[in-house]
């Protein structure tokens, strides 16, 4: 018998004496995972509301759309700002190249590097997103209605 075969058998014996199994195992796939998840996009629903309520509240309180626009600014640069530091941290973790990646194309990387690890990072992600969407709202807003309108 050779030293792989030998090797081999040893193998076996193991694996027959300590079976490999995921029965009893909890990989975040039980009931309570269903829970926190509901809770938080309860909790998201209420905040993107909240904002949003904010923002037309503005809007009819000021005939001024530049007061909404600002608005629109503050919360573009706290939500963006979220996702990218979270994300750039995430990146920095796995290594400096993509951490480096990352602060260097910021605007092009962040998607690409928070889709890549879509499992991990979905939530900056959409915080990211979410704030160049109030971003690109605010430029049209402006352009559209003008600054003084």
């Amino acid at each position: 018998m050779s030293e792989t075969d030998k090797i081999m058998a040893k193998a076996e014996a193991e694996i027959e004496e300590n079976p490999i199994s995921q029965e009893g195992e909890g990989y975040g796939d039980g009931p309570e995972s269903f829970f926190l998840a509901a809770g938080a996009l309860l909790i998201g629903a209420l905040i993107v509301t909240a904002v949003v309520g904010v923002v037309f509240l503005f809007d009819r309180l000021t005939e001024n759309s530049g007061a909404t626009v600002m608005v629109m600014i503050v919360i573009s640069i706290v939500f963006s700002l979220i996702g990218q530091i979270w994300i750039t941290v995430a990146a920095f973790r796995e290594s400096v190249g993509q951490g480096l990646a990352v602060l260097i194309l910021a605007g092009l990387y962040i998607p690409v590097f928070g889709f890549m690890r879509a499992r991990e990072l979905w939530v900056p992600t959409m915080c990211w997103l979410m704030g160049q969407a109030a971003a690109v709202t605010a430029a049209i807003n402006y352009m559209t209605a003008g600054p003084g309108s």
